[in-house]
């Protein structure tokens, strides 16, 4: 398809007024779902809960005890004789900057006039906090630090940005300042733990901040870069302990900067141009740079769990009106490339860019919401693309090429025109004149090779997808080069997938018209070109019928055909059933009839219905999936049916009477099924049951809680370890009273905080 182009919002009006500095706040989310940020005047700590629409004011509290209310003002009705001589002093409110959750469940907000941290407990939020300085700066002894951006570390510390001291403070999760540099060890003391690090004699070590600027060198690129200044805006963490920080320079005409700051190494650098972030001359590009106000950090995160060393950052521009997603690579040198896309923002205000790892989400706010990051399908194309393909070789002189067809997308206001040469040796070809051939025409029948297409059922509704063909005129030669030029308006693009060229010409003028009708070359040619028409009909039907056995082969048979393809075995699908499923069965459709009617062929057919994730090992004779259970009543004659593996009879029934009993019992069975099925699940499996039984049986369905109880259950049979139903967290309006457990065990779960009392 034609190459796709970075999509920049036309800055208009208001919008074109760009964010500065002091429109970084700070905001945070903690693992609950809750929102924490600092409001537009940058002296009050803002939440919204999980469950609420409106925010709530956490600090500062008014004296009243409301959150966020102002207390009304009293005029008195006449001045009093007595008068206080100077005027009450009002209070400054205290600037904030920075806000941050950590693991440990700390919520932490800057202050730059009194170079601390305010850091309030989550899980006992009373409205009190306790406020932690940090060192001065090492590059000005005698000032304050003056946090501007917080960030929090996967190991429960935090990171600080002192923009105006070029800094960053990294604090341990007790939020202490930890030392960057190696310090010299002291003597071993006297007394020793019995576990842990051994205590050495000495003062409390030093820390040392990373400093950000005069960088002498870098290791992303073999040539050394000079001593450069920096202007830190943002900050965020990675997995691996390192950092990035987001340089963006005062000039309008500046791109940002990425730095990679690592304490085992030289930090690495990429400048935000966009040539270099992508493969595309500079002439061809609307944005020449990325200047970016904030950023977030999603790292890709493996099947086992583990984040890779890669991932996805979002900057967000000055204009705050869309973001830029780059795709990063730190496993060696550091590799960025920007994507394609288009990333909307909408009234965003510039407070931050949150992300968020556990959900693989990042965010921005709009007023009092946050809303994920979202690209829209807003795309831009280049308006023309031309390609050459490498010669293809006919094999016999004189070849007559006859069709082209594309399995290709083809929108309105779009077009692909093709061109040809041909020429019986190769080096002629580039002397030969290109010819223009036909306009393509999509094939009402699809492609043209039997039982065999390239897209979706989706992609096929849509009248300009398909196999698009061509009949060759005047291509004729052992050798023949195409050229593809592609068309567009700039808002969408054709999209070719495959591409194909049928050769030599079958005539039918020449295999069944007598000669007289290639005696003249001018009409030769129209006959020629006329017959190929029911020839191209007629070859796809018997293309058709030659490959018949495509739809006896459960592997190749088309989704559309598999019903037809079970109709010959007496199969009948549920309606709901995936194209797996079908498969499935069709392909051991000779091992199930044998066993149908059986216990374990009912269990075989439950599991199809509702665990086709089992694979072929449903239809194995020793298939064995305790959480659902089939128990044949007979098994219950003399003992009790907890002892045939049905924990719901613990006690054995019986009238006494022999055959009273026996027949009570006879062609009747208890079909299982853990109480976390859904209703509909159940229903499924009753329908089922009752399709597979024979005939002249009946059973009960019935619904566990859980099949390891000490004493009752044979283990080795019956046990199933882990939680059972009544271990499932409770949902409002779906779970039963007594049925279920909270989600939430706090505070009993945390284990960093000593809780006194219940």
């Amino acid at each position: 398809q034609l190459q796709q182009e970075i999509y920049t919002f036309a800055q208009r009006g208001r919008a074109a007024i760009p964010l500065t500095p002091a429109d970084r706040r700070g905001a945070a989310r903690d693992p609950f779902g809750h929102w924490y940020w600092i409001d537009a005047t940058a002296t009050a700590i803002l939440a919204r809960w999980a469950a609420a629409n409106a925010p709530v004011q956490l600090y500062p509290a008014d004296t009243d005890g409301s959150t966020g209310a102002a207390a009304p003002s009293v005029q008195p009705d006449c001045a009093l004789d007595f008068q206080p001589v100077a005027a009450a002093v009002t209070a400054v409110p205290e600037q904030l900057a920075g806000l941050a959750v950590t693991t440990e469940g700390y919520l932490v907000v800057g202050s730059p006039a009194t170079g601390t941290l305010l850091v309030f407990d989550l899980y006992a939020l009373d409205g009190g906090y306790v406020r932690v300085p940090l060192p001065p700066p090492p590059n000005a002894p005698n000032a304050t630090s003056q946090p501007f951006a917080l960030a929090a570390r996967t190991d429960g510390g935090l990171l600080v940005l002192d923009r105006v001291h070029k800094v960053v403070w990294i604090l341990d999760s007790t939020l202490r300042p930890t030392s960057t540099e190696p310090g010299m060890p002291g003597q071993p003391l006297s007394f020793q733990p019995k576990q842990g690090l051994t205590r050495r004699a000495g003062t409390a070590p030093r820390a040392f901040p990373v400093e950000l600027a005069a960088v002498d060198s870098i290791d992303i690129d073999p040539i050394a870069i000079d001593p450069i200044d920096i202007d830190p805006i943002a900050i965020e963490p990675l997995p691996d302990g390192s950092f990035w920080v987001l340089d963006t320079p005062p000039a309008a005409e500046a791109a940002s900067r990425l730095w990679r700051y690592r304490l085992d190494a030289a930090p690495q650098r990429i400048e935000l141009l966009t040539t270099d972030l992508i493969d595309q001359p500079a002439d061809a590009l609307d944005l020449a740079h990325i200047r970016g106000h904030d950023l977030a950090y999603l790292p890709t995160r493996a099947s086992s769990g583990d984040y890779l060393e890669r991932g996805v950052l979002y900057i967000v521009d000055v204009q705050g009106n869309q973001a830029y997603a780059l795709t990063v690579d730190v496993s060696a040198h550091l590799q960025v490339r920007i994507e394609r896309a288009y990333y909307p923002l909408r009234h965003f205000t510039g407070t931050a860019l949150l992300a968020t790892w556990s959900e693989g989400e990042a965010y921005y706010q709009q007023g009092t919401r946050w809303l994920p990051i979202r690209a829209l399908p807003h795309l831009k194309y280049e308006e023309e693309a031309r390609l050459e393909l490498p010669p293809f070789d006919g094999r016999d002189p004189g070849c007559v090429w006859h069709r082209l067809c594309l399995d290709a997308c083809i929108p309105p206001e779009t077009q692909v025109l093709i061109e040809t040469r041909a020429a019986d040796l190769v080096e002629e070809l580039e002397w030969q004149p290109w010819m223009r051939q036909p306009q393509p025409y999509r094939r009402p029948g699809g492609s043209e090779i039997p039982y065999y297409t390239l897209w979706s059922r989706n992609d096929l509704e849509d009248q300009d997808t398909g196999t698009w063909e061509l009949l060759f005129q005047q291509a004729q030669g052992r050798w023949i080069q195409i050229r593809l030029t592609l068309d567009g308006n700039g808002r969408t693009s054709p999209v070719l997938r495959a591409l194909r060229i049928h050769y030599p010409r079958y005539s039918y003028l020449k295999a069944y018209l007598p000669n007289l009708y290639a005696q003249d070359a001018t009409s030769m040619q129209f006959v020629e070109d006329f017959l190929a028409n029911p020839e191209g009909i007629l070859t796809t039907i018997e293309g058709l019928i030659a490959q018949v056995q495509t739809l006896m082969d459960v592997r190749t048979v088309p989704a559309e055909a598999t019903e037809w393809l079970a109709s010959w075995l007496g199969l009948v699908f549920e309606p709901g059933w995936s194209d797996y499923q079908r498969r499935l069965l069709i392909a051991h459709a000779p091992y199930f009839f044998l066993r149908r009617g059986t216990r374990i062929g009912l269990l075989q057919a439950v599991l199809l219905a509702i665990c086709p994730e089992l694979g072929p090992d449903i239809f194995r004779d020793d298939v064995d999936y305790p959480t659902i259970r089939i128990v044949e009543l007979y098994l219950t004659r003399s003992q009790a049916g907890i002892f045939a593996g049905d924990p719901t009879e613990p006690e054995l029934t019986t009238t006494g009477d022999p055959q009273a009993d026996a027949r009570m019992r006879a062609h009747r069975f208890v079909v299982l099924l853990p109480s976390t099925l859904a209703p509909d699940t159940r229903r499924l499996v009753a329908r089922i049951i009752e399709l597979e039984k024979p005939a002249h049986t009946s059973f009960t369905l019935k619904e566990y809680w859980s099949l390891f109880r000490v004493g009752e259950i044979r283990l080795g049979l019956d046990t199933v370890l882990g939680q059972g139903g009544r271990f499932e967290l409770f949902q409002i309006g779906q779970t039963a009273l007594a049925e279920g457990a909270l989600g939430a065990a706090f505070p009993h779960s945390l284990t960093t905080r000593t809780v006194l009392g219940n």
